[in-house]
């Protein structure tokens, strides 16, 4: 094809007969040949004047037009094909891009999964060579080993999330075989985890079935003259709130030790309530006389300190329950002012412009109880609430769908005869209830006869019938250990759990009073250990804050 530029340009035509001279005109006889068509201003001067001839710059103007045309009529033929195959290499582009970014989640859960591991089995190792060093230190024989007890839990937390994040992120690849390989190893994994967690079970199984006691490690004891209502311990056993009227005091617990090491203050009256949250192991609630909630989170970059990240504030009166869910974005709070409200964590709105921070705000207020809210719980489904208090009303609250969005409303009222102090969830169907100073513990459950509602099944005989009892002092369950401790009067009851099999209440289980803990006064506070192996108190007769181990009988 000429090419436009050539067109506009006669003199790249030269004539054959007069070297060097443009051609000026072009003979229109088809009969001649190329040569003698083509004519300078020479040539023009000797052919016949019959001829017809035409302008050579109108030739290359017609051609121009003609070239013109069809090139316009390519380009509507072949631009509509290019423009689909662009959009096809662009939509290819961007699969390429999703694609790249999906391999890269599963490339970071799997370098996570990894990392965590690898943290478990090097905090296992520190812990027992730290251990072992001060056995030495102390001329102690005793050889610290692994536990694989707690390295199979400790794993099998991180396997759950990673597995399901995992499969996830594989599913979309499912056609491929590498993709495919990837989950059966994951299935492998999973499969792996479940027989460890069964072998456990078992094991542990034998063990609770075993005849226990907490005994007191006297000369652990500290002296405490001014009133603890509330303690907590860590998940790892390694930390000690206590709650010293307005003040928090923080303690390390090693080797059966506890050790002061920070004084918080900023509430401005009695603390009543302290819980440590389980994922975010740097953080802790307390509820206080002084009608506020406050979130701590420990500063380890800078300061090295427990802080005050924020001040909930909202209800009339003292906060007597704190409680909170699995995900630890909902906190629910129970109080004098015979409200249950409930504290949800805002998704949207930070502590600052360049902290990642999020803020607490209150989400819902119930007002259903007619007086003081002395106790919570929260079902291992996290579905269901239960609360009682003055009233002489247990309520079930569920968390339903409305028309105003998702809510937590009251399902069931149960009429009780005494007021309630304590009760706590033992499964999802079932929870303990005690009344104030009677002799038994109650247990409700959903019965299939029942309707979906929860009646009173079973007794449990208990200590401190008719006894002056204060309400501070929440229930522990502790799963592992099979065992609720209740405090009725004077009194800490702990009940076994017999028939327990899998961590699940079945009609064969039996609730029997294993222990019974006794005080010269009503004023007990105090704790049990996630993995039920502490039980921390303070009392008002000994002015003492006193350790207790689990102790099976030989």
């Amino acid at each position: 094809m000429i090419q436009q530029k050539q067109l506009e340009n006669e003199t790249v035509f030269s004539c054959q007969q007069h070297l060097g001279q443009p051609i000026c005109k072009i003979v229109l006889d088809q009969n001649l040949k190329t040569k003698q068509r083509l004519l300078c201003s020479l040539c023009i001067e000797s052919i016949d004047k019959n001829l017809k001839t035409i302008e050579i710059q109108k030739a290359l103007g017609i051609l121009q037009q003609q070239q013109n045309k069809s090139t316009k009529q390519d380009k509507d033929f072949i631009q509509p094909y290019l423009t689909n195959l662009e959009n096809i290499q662009n939509k290819i582009f961007q699969l390429q891009q999703y694609l790249n970014s999906q391999l890269e989640k599963i490339i970071q859960i799997t370098a996570a999964w990894i990392k965590e591991v690898k943290t478990v089995n090097n905090n296992n190792e520190i812990h027992r060579l730290i251990k072992n060093l001060d056995n030495q230190i102390n001329n102690e024989n005793n050889q610290i080993e692994r536990d694989p007890q707690l390295i199979i839990s400790e794993l099998h937390e991180i396997s759950v999330q990673q597995c399901c994040e995992l499969n996830v992120q594989l599913e979309q690849f499912s056609t491929f075989k590498d993709a495919q390989e990837c989950r059966k190893i994951v299935g492998t994994i999973i499969n792996y985890q479940k027989m460890s967690l069964q072998n456990q079970e078992l094991g542990n199984q034998q063990e609770i079935d075993k005849a226990f006691n907490y005994e007191i490690i006297a000369q652990s004891s500290i002296k405490q003259p001014e009133y603890c209502h509330a303690i907590a311990i860590n998940q790892k056993n390694t930390l000690v709130l206590v709650g010293c009227e307005k003040d928090i005091k923080v303690f390390e617990l090693y080797q059966v030790k506890m050790k002061q090491i920070q004084i918080l203050q900023g509430h401005t009256d009695s603390i009543f309530t302290l819980d440590f949250f389980k994922k975010q192991e740097n953080s802790f609630i307390s509820g206080s006389r002084d009608d506020s909630i406050r979130i701590w989170q420990y500063q380890n970059q800078q300061i090295h300190q427990w802080i005050c990240k924020q001040i909930l504030t909202g209800h009339k009166s003292s906060i007597f329950c704190l409680i909170y869910n699995q995900q630890e974005d909902l906190l629910i709070s129970g109080s004098d002012d015979k409200t249950i409200k409930f504290w949800s964590l805002n998704q949207n709105i930070y502590e600052s412009e360049n902290s990642q921070q999020k803020l607490w705000y209150c989400s819902q207020t119930l007002t259903k109880h007619k007086n003081y809210v002395y106790s919570l719980s929260i079902n291992q489904d996290q579905t269901k609430i239960i609360s009682c208090g003055l009233d002489k009303f247990i309520l079930v609250i569920e968390h339903l769908k409305t028309t105003n969005g998702q809510l937590w409303m009251v399902v069931q009222k149960i009429k009780i005869e005494n007021d309630g102090y304590r009760l706590c969830f033992l499964d999802n169907h079932v929870f303990a209830f005690q009344p104030r100073s009677f002799s038994k513990m109650e247990i409700y459950e959903v019965l299939s006869t029942s309707l979906g509602q929860f009646v009173k099944n079973k007794e449990v005989n208990v200590n401190g019938f008719y006894q002056s009892c204060d309400h501070l002092f929440p229930p522990k369950f502790s799963a592992l250990k099979a065992l609720l401790i209740m405090k009725n009067g004077k009194n800490i009851n702990i009940i076994k759990f017999k028939n327990y099999i899998d961590r699940k209440i079945v009609s064969e289980t039996q609730f029997v009073q294993e222990q019974v803990i006794e005080f010269e006064d009503n004023c007990i506070y105090g704790t049990l250990s996630e993995n039920g192996q502490y039980l921390i108190s303070w009392d008002y007769f000994t002015k003492e804050i006193q350790i207790r181990i689990y102790q099976q009988q030989t």
